[in-house]
């Protein structure tokens, strides 16, 4: 399971004495136990995995704005947490998968699409869900109905 590697790793990275790792694996794994109790239920992988995917987002638009800002020091800090939380969630598929992956769905659909086609979007998404950036996906869906 996901979760018990991340805690693992911590261990491991607190006895490696791994500041940077450790802080950002304390930060992901309260993230985890405060869904979980909003939830009031266990995470699953594919759970914990948005949740990561979330936090690197998250990070990522932090660091274009401290780049703005001038803040280098920041902008190394988040990089060196999304190298870390990228470690625990599956690659993002290229553009071409994307591209492929889209396709496929939109012609095993393509009845349904045709009889509402506002069912496109929530139908893509679901199937590929965690496997690409949602902006790259909603881009090829765009390329798709248009």
């Amino acid at each position: 399971m996901l979760k018990a590697k991340i805690q693992e790793d911590l261990i491991t990275g607190l006895k490696a004495k791994d500041h940077e790792r450790v802080e950002a694996l304390r930060l992901v794994i309260s993230d985890i136990k405060n869904k979980e109790i909003d939830s009031k239920i266990e995470m699953t992988d594919e759970e914990v995995v948005k949740l990561i995917r979330s936090v690197i987002k998250k990070l990522k638009e932090a660091s274009e704005m401290f780049a703005k800002g001038g803040r280098n020091d920041l902008v190394d800090q988040n990089n060196a947490q999304i190298s870390i939380y990228a470690t625990y969630v599956p690659a993002d598929l290229s553009d071409e998968l994307v591209a492929q992956k889209v396709e496929e769905i939109m012609t095993e659909n393509k009845t349904l699409f045709s009889e509402n086609p506002k069912l496109i979007m929530p139908t893509v998404m679901k199937a590929m869900s965690g496997l690409a950036d949602t902006q790259k996906i909603i881009a090829e869906i765009k390329k798709h109905t248009q």
